[in-house]
């Protein structure tokens, strides 16, 4: 294998890696240079970028596990990455009462994106390549009931809010969904791991972000693969690498908060938006 090839490939694989961290390291400089404009695009790019890398990570992961715990990997390492974003865009709101705006379309856009545009997406995407496809039915029912209920449980604050009761009724009766939707987290979690395992068995395995590279050598013309890193990695060592990512999205997340917020009120914008 030529060593050209060899860092073409080296490229390919990690690029994602090397440009956000170097995105986000690039934030934070700006940050302290109080260049909020390009803080906040460079924060932005990096966070897109590395939420990639932690989705082909978890994917790997979940390749290793079977289901259905390989299902429960690849979702939560796709929620957690939202709950950190909006978490600390959240913290904003102490200075900024007009970032909570950013919060609520969050929830609602992850709902509307999870139940639309994913499943048509997915449709659409697979459907040029196959000609007939298949789904786990329960697999599908079973989220789409859990998004459905969730979404429902969020409408009860703004029904409230449209109503008579005060600002201390709403926000009592926000932290009892608060409540009952952790508790219901934990029983899917039961449902999906322990009792209904059955449900997830089929679910099918597909790369999302990368495709299996082989290479032909040229003194015997055999296929050689360049291996990709995580696929050799342990369970465990691949786990702490996804919360290493997310960590330093969290680094991202707090400079495109702080800046994004700041020069959103310097051109006239909606600190929502």
């Amino acid at each position: 294998m030529q060593k050209s090839s060899k860092l073409r490939y080296y490229i390919e694989d990690y690029w994602d890696l090397v440009v956000g961290i170097v995105s986000i390291a690039l934030a934070f400089y700006f940050h302290t240079q109080g260049n909020g404009g390009m803080a906040t695009v460079m924060s932005a790019a990096g966070i897109a970028i590395l939420s990639l890398s932690v989705s082909e990570v978890a994917e790997i992961l979940s390749g290793k596990l079977q289901e259905p715990y390989g299902s429960f990997v690849l979702t939560f390492s796709a929620v957690i990455v939202e709950i950190v974003l909006l978490y600390i865009i959240l913290q904003e709101a102490l200075h900024e009462p007009k970032v909570i705006e950013t919060v609520k379309g969050g929830i609602i856009s992850a709902v509307i994106v999870d139940m639309n545009v994913l499943l048509g997406l997915a449709v659409f995407v697979g459907g040029l390549k196959f000609t007939e496809q298949e789904h786990n039915k329960e697999t599908s029912s079973t989220y789409t009931t859990i998004l459905l209920v969730s979404a429902v449980a969020l409408l009860v604050p703004s029904l409230l809010s449209e109503s008579a009761h005060g600002t201390e009724v709403i926000a009592h009766a926000s932290y009892v969904i608060a409540g009952v939707l952790m508790i219901f987290y934990v029983v899917i979690v039961f449902f999906q791991t322990r009792t209904h395992t059955h449900f997830f068995q089929a679910t099918a395995r597909s790369r999302m972000f990368r495709l299996k590279r082989k290479l032909e050598t040229a003194e015997d013309e055999e296929e050689d693969e360049v291996e990709y890193i995580f696929e050799r990695l342990p369970n465990i060592v691949n786990f702490i690498v996804i919360f290493l990512l997310i960590a330093i999205i969290a680094i991202g997340a707090e400079v495109f908060a702080h800046d994004g917020v700041e020069l959103a009120n310097e051109h006239g914008l909606s600190a929502g938006l």
